[in-house]
This record gives structure tokens, C-alpha cells and sequence, in this order.
């Protein structure tokens, strides 16, 4: 057998050890894939999310999931000054702050100056006051009619619940409910 042959031969052989190396390298890192998948969806679908709970006296309206740095946003017309109010909150380790107030006007019983650790602005016809470190674990909510109050519920994206056609004069509580992701029914609304 000449030289040249049995090179050939070692090339087989050293082409077939190759081979196999790489074959098993790709067996390990589609393992490695498959094992990093599962342990991400375990993390996705059992680490505690945010969610805005809305409840009257006795049922869960809503249950929705607020990503961090979202605002939800209160509207209602004021009682006596008869201007808009929005109220804007950010769920935060578990309770809403509140992030800013916006009013048209002030007078009975709206801000006139902001708070000790906040700042006022004028922004497109709004007063607004900003900061201020106020927090709740809960807000009791007092929904009106079309003719007294007007109250909406602003979510993320764009979700506006017209809350005095829903639930008109209902006492609402609003609050942050950490839970996990899988089997919450998040974003339904239940009507009376």
C-alpha cells in the first residue's frame, strides 16, 4: 500500500473523530438551550407580577397586570369646583404611588401649592403637582354618575374604563396584588 493510501485512511479517521466531536458538541448545546428555555419559562410563569385589583364590596371587577413604570391613571370631575381631576399612580413593591395630580383650576379642596417634597408646574393647561412620596396599599374610590363625577379609569396601553356607566355609585377599592402570571384572569371587567 502506498503512502499516499494510508493518508487518505488517517484522513478518514481523524475526519470521523471530528465528526463525532461536533456532533456531540451540538447534542450538548441543544441540551444546554432546552434546559435554559424550561428554567426561564419556570421564572416567567411563577415570579410575582404586579396587578391592579378593583373590588366593590363583594366582587372582583378587575384584575390587570401593571408592568413597572406604567401609570394608572383616576379622572373625575371635581364636586364643587367642577373641573377635571387626574390622579396618576405607579405600582411600586406593592402599593400605589402617587406619581402627579392634575387639576384645571383650584379652589374647594383641590391642591394649591405642592407638597413638601413635590413641585408645581403649568403643562398644557393643567396644574400639576408632581412627587411628593404620597403611598397607599389601598384607595377607596368613590364612583359617581355621568351628571356628578364622570369617573374613568385610565390603564395601559390605552384603556379607558368609563367607571360611572359600569359601576355607578359604587364605593371601589383599587390596590397592587403581587401574583404570579399563569392563571390570574387579568384584564376582565365584570359588569352588575
Amino acid at each position: 500500500m502506498s503512502f499516499a493510501k494510508r493518508a487518505e485512511g488517517c484522513g478518514g479517521i481523524v475526519e470521523l473523530k471530528k465528526s463525532s466531536f461536533s456532533f456531540m458538541l451540538r447534542s450538548i448545546e441543544f441540551s444546554i438551550a432546552v434546559v435554559l428555555v424550561f428554567l426561564a419559562c419556570i421564572v416567567l410563569f411563577s415570579a410575582p407580577v404586579p396587578f391592579l385589583v378593583v373590588t366593590n364590596a363583594d366582587t372582583t371587577l378587575l384584575t390587570y397586570p401593571i408592568l413597572p413604570g406604567q401609570f394608572i391613571v383616576t379622572r373625575y370631575i371635581h364636586s364643587v369646583e367642577l373641573t377635571p381631576v387626574e390622579d396618576v399612580f405607579v405600582a411600586r413593591g406593592g402599593v400605589l404611588w402617587q406619581w402627579e395630580e392634575r387639576v384645571k383650576s383650584h379652589n374647594a379642596g383641590l391642591p394649591v401649592a405642592p407638597s413638601r417634597n413635590g413641585r408645581f408646574l403649568a403643562r398644557n393647561g393643567w396644574f400639576v403637582f408632581q412627587g411628593g412620596r404620597a403611598h397607599f396599599p389601598m384607595i377607596h374610590y368613590r364612583v359617581g354618575t355621568a351628571e356628578l363625577g364622570a369617573n374613568e379609569l385610565l390603564l395601559p396601553p390605552s384603556i379607558m374604563l368609563k367607571l360611572y356607566e359600569r359601576v355607578p355609585q359604587e364605593r371601589l377599592r383599587l390596590f397592587v396584588e403581587m401574583s404570579p402570571l399563569v392563571g390570574k384572569n387579568g384584564g376582565s371587567f365584570v359588569v352588575k
